[in-house]
């Protein structure tokens, strides 16, 4: 169908499989849910996920998380295993029990487990308990922004 010019199969990608671009005053920015007691480590996760152009709401327990995300809808959450109150793993459980409470809605919140003390076996066991991937801090900003772009929705800006 198409000789080795790729002008033409550009032609034909573009006008066939051509992706909506839009306004972006008329969008928000992903917003994610970072739960995470360590001030240090908070500053760092807001930093880099400024840059990837997302909105950071944190909190720094595990009963806020519950109560923030009862308030508002986030398009992601960042949550670490070691928290003040109830842990990580305890959070996750609550989350993904009310989503299968509440039947009505398809919508899961991506959830990103974030741990200074795991192995890979921790690891699986997070994700086999709920969570869509789970990581081991320190987190490269490579690896930050390959979840933000598998977990995310960021509108393509018109030219």
């Amino acid at each position: 169908m198409f000789s080795n010019d790729d002008k033409e199969l550009d032609r034909f990608m573009k006008n066939n499989f051509s992706i909506p671009c839009y306004n972006l005053k008329d969008f928000r920015l992903p917003k994610i849910l970072l739960v995470e007691d360590n001030y240090t480590t908070q500053m760092i996760f807001q930093f880099q996920l400024s840059r990837l152009k997302t909105e950071v709401v944190t909190v720094d327990t595990g009963q806020s998380a519950l109560q923030a995300i009862q308030e508002v809808s986030y398009d992601m959450m960042i949550l670490d295993v070691g928290l003040p109150d109830i842990t990580g793993d305890q959070v996750l459980s609550l989350i993904r029990a009310r989503e299968k409470i509440q039947k009505h809605t398809i919508y899961r919140l991506p959830i990103i487990i974030v741990t200074a003390h795991g192995n890979k076996q921790k690891l699986h066991w997070y994700i086999e308990a709920g969570a869509n991937d789970a990581l081991i801090k320190p987190i490269a900003f490579e690896q930050l922004n390959m979840l933000c772009q598998t977990f995310l929705v960021f509108p393509k800006k018109c030219e």
